[in-house]
């Protein structure tokens, strides 16, 4: 074998020993650079519009947890399809942790079960942490000719498919809400999709459609303006703003239990340590002054933060939604 030429050794030998010093420093760069996350800002996807529960919510946890971080969270409201536009938004991003979605039942476990298209959103959303849960009001326009709930079952049992009712969306959990009491009072409503619950309280305020399950806050607002009716409270228990409310589970429909949780949600393979960091945020943004206070005015309860705490959370709705959506048989359209 042909001995390189002396000349060209020490040349060679440098470069070796300078790459191999380089090595530890090129590791030390790129770990670096993963301390870094953030340095710019990050996106906050909220699935319904401006006003709503979740975008308030949401935008409370954004405030807090650019204090966090060091950076601004900024939102942006992507409506549409029960979540699914969102959810669809935030799996397309890269998996760098600077897009993160205000996820909620719909894209993660109502969706999934029923709509192809959606079946791998639990998959593909990594869980950060959740915000909060409650349950909804049954309320209903103050012109129906019913005052308690039990006044209110009757009457939609004596008259099948002759109640309307609205939702935030198709798929969305305040429609298949509706559909398990219409199922479990075996008695047809017709739905009216609404693109966010706002829009369909309106409608139900101007008795343009009969009823909805509404979050607190909206459901308080309208009955403030002596607008709609409340009839019973869609959770465990009674609702911290409506205490004197029945729950239908103790109306003795023990399967009506239907309550709405958000979380915050990143797309697959978004690496650990950024998950990490953006859980670590979000904990202390909900156990922050502010939004402690908001949760409470509007009847909700901050369950356990955490990724694990969040998936165990969605694997047991899932669970117990499964056999509700075979029950009814429902297809989105």
């Amino acid at each position: 074998m042909r001995h390189m030429p002396f000349s060209l050794r020490r040349p060679m030998q440098r470069l070796v020993m300078a790459y191999a010093f380089s090595l530890p420093m090129l590791y030390t760069s790129h770990a670096n650079a993963k301390d870094e996350y953030p340095n710019h800002p990050i996106r906050l996807i909220i699935g319904f519009s401006a006003g709503g529960t979740t975008d308030i919510m949401g935008r409370a946890a954004a405030t807090e947890m650019s204090k966090e971080l060091g950076q601004p969270v900024v939102v942006e409201n992507r409506t549409g399809a029960a979540g699914s536009v969102m959810a669809a938004a935030t799996i397309a991003a890269p998996p760098d942790g600077y897009t993160v979605c205000v996820c909620g039942s719909g894209p993660q476990v109502l969706l999934p079960l029923i709509d192809k298209a959606a079946e791998n959103y639990p998959r593909d959303l990594a869980p950060v942490g959740m915000l909060y849960k409650t349950g909804y009001i049954l309320i209903g326009r103050s012109t129906i000719k019913a005052d308690t709930a039990q006044e209110l079952i009757a009457n939609i049992k004596a008259h099948p498919g002759k109640f309307t009712y609205g939702s935030s969306g198709v798929g969305g959990i305040q429609h298949l809400g509706m559909e398990m009491l219409a199922d479990e009072l075996k008695s047809p409503m017709v739905h009216v999709p609404y693109k966010g619950e706002q829009p369909a309280a309106v409608d139900i305020a101007a008795g343009q459609v009969d009823l909805m399950m509404a979050t607190p806050t909206t459901a308080q607002s309208m009955i403030k303006l002596g607008k709609v009716k409340a009839y019973a409270s869609t959770g465990d228990k009674p609702n911290a703003l409506f205490p004197n409310l029945p729950t239908l589970q103790s109306l003795g429909y023990p399967d009506l239990l239907v309550h709405t949780f958000a979380g915050l949600n990143v797309t697959k393979d978004t690496p650990p340590e950024v998950i990490t960091k953006l859980s670590a945020a979000a904990a202390v943004a909900v156990k922050s002054d502010d939004f402690k206070q908001r949760a409470e005015e509007a009847g909700m309860t901050i369950p356990p933060s955490g990724p694990q705490a969040y998936a165990e959370f969605v694997s047991d709705e899932i669970k117990r939604w499964t056999p509700v959506t075979k029950k009814l048989n429902f297809q989105r359209q």
